[in-house]
């Protein structure tokens, strides 16, 4: 039996299937990527192809950011104390993420709502600030009033572009 190795996925094949039964863990994967690195550094062609290949996927991801698909990523909302007395301070740090923005940047809407048993009480916190590829954070504080009624209440951290909308949520116990 001849086997034509000049295909380089049969020979990745080929190689997994031979010393796959024989080790275990990671090793059979590292042999193999070993033999496929030898194997492309001595045919220019397959080299050739799987440069090609990868070519093609970096050029698709440049053209998708070119297009201006924005991304937003939620990070975490962090309420620091979650248990405070009536008169305190609150202090909420939101921190996320963009990419797929303009050179210039992005404007980005960023608005902190409170909530009370599902009701709507006020916005705490509202901006609009312009921001370009990377991580964020955003940071207020806010005075608990004096006659606020004992309970859970939950925060609502909302980050929102032209085409995107995040948000993220927390409680706060007013004891």
């Amino acid at each position: 039996m001849v086997i034509d190795f000049r295909d380089a996925r049969k020979f990745f094949l080929m190689c997994f299937l031979v010393i796959f039964p024989f080790v275990n863990g990671c090793v059979p994967v590292v042999l193999v990527a070993g033999a496929a690195g030898g194997y492309l550094t001595a045919n220019k062609k397959a080299s050739q192809k799987v440069s090609t290949f990868l070519g093609k996927i970096s050029a698709k991801i440049k053209k998708l950011n070119k297009k201006g698909e924005v991304e937003l990523y939620k990070y975490n909302l962090i309420i620091t104390p979650q248990k405070i007395s009536r008169g305190k301070e609150v202090t909420i740090k939101t921190v996320y993420g963009i990419s797929g923005a303009p050179e210039k940047g992005i404007e980005v809407k960023e608005r902190c709502t409170l909530y009370y048993k599902g009701e709507k009480l006020t916005v705490l916190d509202q901006e609009t600030v312009t921001r370009k590829n990377g991580k964020w954070e955003t940071k207020f504080k806010f005075r608990v009033p004096r006659r606020a009624l004992k309970g859970q209440y939950l925060i609502r951290q909302e980050i929102t572009t032209d085409s995107k909308k995040i948000w993220m949520e927390d409680t706060l116990e007013v004891i």
